[in-house]
C-alpha cells in the first residue's frame, strides 16, 4: 500500500509539473526594452542555501554582468563537483520562461506580463561541471518490491547510460521473475544543468507477481481467506488477470453461492485496468495487490480491523473478514466480530473486556468496513515522537485525567499561552477532561537546537562569529552546515567539558551530505585510543596528550580547534601528530601557545596526541642551541631524517613542514643574530 501511494504522489506531481510548464508558456509576455523596477535576485549554493541577495532594476536583455557589476558572485571550485560554471534558474512564475545556465554575458529576458505592483524575484542555484543527481531505482527480490535512493556525482552532459551505470546489481526472483534491464521511468534522456535533477529507474523483468487475497463462505459453512501469490508475463492485462483470480474455489460452499466479487479497496488505490509491466509513464499505476471478498444474494461479508495496545507499547492491527445476513446492523456485525477479538493488551491501560464499534464508508467508492477499538479504564496518551532524523516513532502512555507525565530527555512539547507566546516543555499534563484517548506530539530538543544554530549562521553578516556550544552528543546538523558553507562567517563552538572549541569559517566548507559528529575526548597520554608503547619514544621528557574525535575520518572541512592548557612552565609551542591511514603517526601542524591556549587546523579526526615544549627545541632539553640546529641541518640535507615530534619543534616558522627556511632561523637565534623565532 505504501509503495502505491508513493508512486501516485510521483505522478500528480509530473502531471503538474507539465501543466504548471504549459501554463507558464502560455501567459508568458515578452516586453521588449521594458526597464523592471527592484526585481529581486536570490542566488544560492548548489544546497539551497542562500549565499547572496540583490535588488536591481533590469533592462530587458541585460547580462547579468551588467546588472550586477563587480557584485556578480562566483563560487570556489567543488572538490567532487568541479569548476563553478554559472548559475542555473528554472523560475518560471516569477521571471524566467525555462531552466537554463547563467554566465556573466546571458541576458535575462523576463518573460513575465509584469504590472507595476507586481513583485518578481528569480533565484540562481550554483553550477558546476558535475552535479548530484538524485535517483530512486525500484526493483524486486524474493521478498518483494523494494526502493533504493542514491545520490550520484555524473558529468552535465552525459546521456541516460551514466544513470543506468550506476543502478544496484540486482538478479532473478526465483524460479518466476528474470531480470531483463534497467528503464528510466522519469527523467531526461542527457544530464543537464538543473542541480535539482531527478531520476526513477526501475527494473524490467519477464514475469510480475500480483498478490491476491480471497475470503469467501467455504464448504464447512467458515469465512475462510485464502492469501497467495500469483506471477504473470510482462504486457498481461489486468482484466483477463481478474478473470481468472475471481474464479470460484474448489472449495467454495456450494449452499450459499456466489455472484461476484467485490475489489475490497476503500483508498482507491488498486487498478483494474492496462498492462502488467507497463509502468508510469504509460498508464500512471504499478503491479496491484487484489483483496477480493466474495459477494452473495442473502449473505454479506464485512471487513472488520482491530485495534489494540501490546506491552511494548505500540499499536496493533488485525482484520477478519465475518459473516451476517443481508443488511444487518452494527450490533449484528459486532455480535460475530467479537468472537475474534485478539489478546494481549498494555497492562498499564488496564483493558476492561469490553470493545466499541464503528462503521466507516470509504470517501473513495462505496467500500464499507468496520473498526472494533478496545476500552480501557485509563486514558491512552498516544505520542508521536518526531525525531531528529526525521522519522516519526508512536509511544502510548497509560494515564488519568489530570496526571503529569515527565517527557523522555532529549525531548519536549510545545506549548502555547493565550497570547500565543511558545513555550517548550518538559512534562505533559493530561486534560481533566481526557475522555478514552488523547494525541500529542513530542520533538526532539537536536532538531530544535540544530534549526536554532542554522537560524543564527543564515541571520549573521559577513565576517561575524556565530557563537552556540556544541551540544553533548557532538552532532552538528547538515542544516547548520549548509547554512555555513560558502560564507565569510564563523561559528564558535564550544566544548565546556573538554575546556575546548571548534572554530569553523564557510568559506573552508566543502560538500555536506550528512551531519557531522564534531565531539573531543582530551585524555591523558597513557590512556587514550593510542598505545602508550607506539607513542612514548616520541615524547622524551616532553609533556603530552592524547585527544580523539566523535568523527574518525576526513572532515567536510579545515577548521581551528582551541585547546585550554595550564602548568606548561615557559613552554610556547604545542605540536599535533595524527595517525595516518596507514597507522603511522604524522606531523599535522604546530601552533604557538597564548594565553593558557592553543589553536590547530585541522581537517580530519585521526585519533593525535599533542605535544607542549619550546619552539626550535628538537631534541627536549629546554633549550635552543648548535645541537638543535645540527639536527635540523641534517633533516633538511637529506641526510637523515627526523621523528615527527623533532618535525614539529623544527618547523619553527609553522608552515607544517621544515625546509631551509626553519634552518636559517634557527641558526639565526643560535648565533645569536635574532633573539626569538
Amino acid at each position: 500500500m505504501t509503495k502505491q501511494i508513493t508512486r501516485k504522489t510521483l505522478i500528480l506531481f509530473m502531471v503538474l509539473t507539465v501543466f504548471m510548464t504549459t501554463i507558464c508558456s502560455q501567459t508568458s509576455v515578452k516586453a521588449a526594452n521594458k526597464v523592471y523596477k527592484n526585481v529581486k535576485l536570490i542566488f544560492e549554493d548548489n544546497q539551497g542555501n542562500t549565499i547572496k541577495t540583490f535588488t536591481k532594476d533590469i533592462a530587458q536583455g541585460e547580462t547579468l554582468g551588467q546588472i550586477l557589476g563587480d557584485q556578480y558572485p562566483t563560487m570556489k571550485a567543488d572538490s567532487k563537483l568541479g569548476n563553478f560554471t554559472g548559475w542555473y534558474s528554472s523560475d518560471c512564475l516569477y521571471g524566467l520562461y525555462s531552466g537554463k545556465r547563467y554566465e556573466k554575458n546571458t541576458p535575462v529576458n523576463i518573460e513575465y506580463d509584469y504590472e507595476e505592483d507586481d513583485y518578481i524575484q528569480i533565484s540562481f542555484k550554483a553550477s558546476y561541471e558535475k552535479k548530484s543527481v538524485r535517483i530512486t531505482y525500484y526493483y524486486m527480490d524474493n521478498t518483494g518490491w523494494h526502493e533504493k535512493y542514491e545520490e550520484s556525482i555524473l558529468t552535465v552532459g552525459a546521456g541516460k547510460n551514466a544513470i543506468l551505470s550506476c543502478a544496484p546489481a540486482v538478479g532473478d526472483v526465483k524460479p518466476y521473475c528474470h531480470f531483463e534491464n534497467w528503464n528510466i521511468i522519469y527523467g531526461e534522456d542527457v544530464i543537464d544543468d538543473n542541480p535539482d535533477q531527478y531520476y526513477l529507474v526501475e527494473a524490467a523483468y519477464d514475469n510480475y507477481p500480483v498478490g491476491v487475497k480471497k475470503s469467501y463462505i467455504d464448504n464447512t459453512g467458515n469465512v475462510k481467506t485464502v492469501e497467495e501469490t500469483k506471477y504473470y508475463p510482462a504486457g498481461s492485462k489486468y482484466e483477463d488477470i481478474l478473470v481468472e483470480l475471481k474464479a470460484t474455489p474448489d472449495d467454495a460452499s456450494t449452499d450459499t453461492t456466489i455472484t461476484g466479487w467485490n475489489i475490497f479497496d476503500p483508498y482507491g488505490y488498486t487498478d483494474e485496468e492496462g498492462t502488467i509491466g507497463v509502468h508510469s509513464d504509460e498508464r500512471g499505476a504499478w503491479e496491484n495487490d487484489f483483496d477480493l471478498i466474495a459477494e452473495y444474494q442473502n449473505v454479506e461479508l464485512n471487513k472488520v480491523f482491530y485495534k489494540i495496545v501490546g506491552e511494548d507499547q505500540k499499536i496493533h492491527e488485525t482484520d477478519k473478514v465475518v459473516s451476517n445476513a443481508k443488511n444487518s446492523s452494527e450490533q449484528d456485525v459486532y455480535n460475530e466480530a467479537i468472537k475474534y477479538i485478539p489478546d494481549g493488551h498494555m497492562k498499564a491501560l488496564e483493558y476492561t473486556g469490553n470493545w466499541s464499534i464503528t462503521k466507516i464508508t470509504s470517501d473513495m467508492n462505496d467500500d464499507v468496513y468496520y473498526s472494533m477499538m478496545p476500552k480501557y479504564n485509563k486514558i491512552v496518551v498516544e505520542v508521536d515522537m518526531a525525531n531528529y532524523d526525521h522519522s516519526v516513532d508512536t509511544i502510548i502512555y497509560a494515564a488519568d485525567p489530570g496526571d503529569t507525565l515527565e517527557i523522555p530527555d532529549g525531548y519536549f512539547m510545545a506549548a502555547y499561552d493565550e497570547a500565543g507566546n511558545t513555550s517548550y516543555v518538559t512534562k505533559y499534563t493530561v486534560p481533566k477532561d481526557a475522555k478514552e484517548s488523547v494525541f500529542v506530539t513530542w520533538f526532539s530538543k537536536k532538531f530544535l537546537e540544530d534549526n536554532s544554530l542554522a537560524d543564527k549562521i543564515n541571520n549573521a553578516k559577513d565576517g561575524e562569529n556565530v557563537e552556540d556550544t556544541l551540544s553533548k552528543d557532538g552532532i552538528v546538523s547538515k542544516a547548520a552546515l549548509n547554512a555555513l558553507k560558502g560564507r565569510d562567517v564563523s561559528v564558535v563552538l564550544s566544548i565546556a567539558d573538554q575546556n575546548a572549541k571548534w572554530i569553523i569559517n564557510g568559506t573552508s566548507v566543502n560538500d555536506v551530505s550528512d551531519d557531522i559528529n564534531l565531539s573531543v575526548t582530551r585524555s591523558s597520554v597513557d590512556t587514550g585510543n593510542i598505545s602508550y608503547d607506539k607513542i612514548s619514544k616520541l615524547l622524551s621528557k616532553r609533556q603530552a596528550e592524547q585527544i580523539a574525535f566523535g568523527n574518525s575520518d576526513k572532515f567536510n572541512f579545515t577548521g581551528k580547534l582551541e585547546v585550554g592548557i595550564s602548568g606548561l612552565g615557559g613552554q610556547d609551542k604545542a605540536v599535533l601528530i595524527q595517525k595516518s591511514d596507514s597507522d603511522n603517526m604524522e606531523y599535522t601542524n604546530s601552533a604557538k601557545i597564548n594565553d593558557a591556549s592553543t589553536a590547530f587546523t585541522i581537517d580530519n579526526g585521526h585519533d593525535g596526541v599533542i605535544i607542549y615544549g619550546i619552539n626550535g627545541d628538537t631534541n627536549a632539553d629546554s633549550k635552543i642551541d648548535i645541537r638543535d640546529a645540527m639536527e635540523c641541518l641534517r633533516h633538511v640535507s637529506g641526510r637523515e631524517d627526523i621523528d615527527v615530534v623533532k618535525q614539529g619543534f623544527a618547523d619553527v616558522n609553522f608552515d607544517d613542514k621544515v625546509n631551509i627556511q626553519d634552518l636559517i632561523k634557527e641558526i639565526h637565534v643560535v648565533s645569536g643574530r635574532e633573539d626569538t623565532f
